[in-house]
């Protein structure tokens, strides 16, 4: 049976990094909040994934944002800082843990880490905003739950006439979001107006195995093409999601449990140890 990861105990107020890597990704993945202090994040500008910067001294602002969600809070070391501002969060009845041997633990696990830039945003309290065309196709959904699951847990996602794509984005200060790969002239572009999803990958450094996997399920020059998709099933089962959500947003919540569990089944079948279902 698949290895699953229960949350820690509640009356545990630290939590190790390989712990933490195993929700990272999941839908029951924390709230995490990055605390560390300016000159720590000048020397290394990546934050784990999802994570939210904030001042130490401000976490108690966050509750508004964390509701009754779990927080992992961690600093350079996962000492002082961390575990104070954690201390603070559980006085005001959050579930707060630190992150034992803090950020530089996990970078020396190798675990995954985001590259810190505009999309991410520095503040704590407000969501990215993301913008695409009515209908979106299943490579524009692979988009929508790579952002939600390893970007920005409260993304917000604006679905519009796909005419009114681009003025929407300019108003709104919405990144586009463009299910299909970039045209050849903009393969090499630093910041494309519209990533798609391996795009995005690049973007915030999210070169994960199982995460490009994902990619090739959907991916339209595999469905249109002789090329053999990872995962062939998942777009047709998307496709026909289509027909039973009767607006955007449903189907987008319908569908990030489908990619939870293809990404999952990747995981699975990448370790060295894979796990065996067998009928009852």
């Amino acid at each position: 049976m698949p290895v699953l990861y229960p949350s820690c105990s509640p009356d545990s107020i630290v939590i190790s990094p390989e712990h933490l890597y195993h929700l990272i990704g999941t839908p029951w993945s924390p709230v995490l909040l990055d605390v560390r202090i300016s000159e720590d994040i000048e020397d290394c500008p990546s934050i784990i994934p999802t994570s939210r910067l904030v001042s130490y001294t401000d976490v108690s602002t966050l509750l508004p944002y964390i509701g009754n969600q779990s927080v992992i809070v961690y600093c350079q070391k996962g000492g002082k800082i961390s575990q104070g501002a954690a201390a603070i969060l559980r006085h005001q009845g959050i579930h707060a843990q630190s992150l034992t041997g803090g950020h530089l633990a996990w970078r020396d696990l190798d675990y995954p880490l985001t590259k810190l830039n505009k999309l991410n945003g520095t503040d704590p309290q407000a969501p990215s905003y993301w913008v695409c065309g009515t209908h979106p196709d299943p490579a524009t959904l692979a988009c929508i739950w790579l952002i939600r699951r390893w970007i920005d847990r409260e993304a917000v996602m604006l679905f519009v006439e796909p005419g009114e794509v681009a003025a929407t984005a300019d108003k709104f200060s919405a990144r586009i979001i463009n299910g299909q790969p970039p045209a050849m002239s903009d393969a090499n572009t630093e910041k494309l107006t519209s990533p798609n999803y391996h795009r995005l990958t690049e973007l915030f450094g999210l070169n994960l195995p199982a995460l490009n996997d994902i990619s090739k399920t959907v991916d339209i020059r595999c469905m249109n093409s002789n090329l053999e998709p990872a995962c062939p099933y998942l777009a047709g089962v998307i496709e026909g999601m289509y027909f039973c959500h009767k607006d955007d947003i449903s189907l987008v919540e319908a569908s990030l449990p489908l990619f939870d569990a293809c990404y999952q089944w990747f995981l699975n079948h990448r370790s060295s140890t894979p796990s065996q279902w067998r009928a009852s």
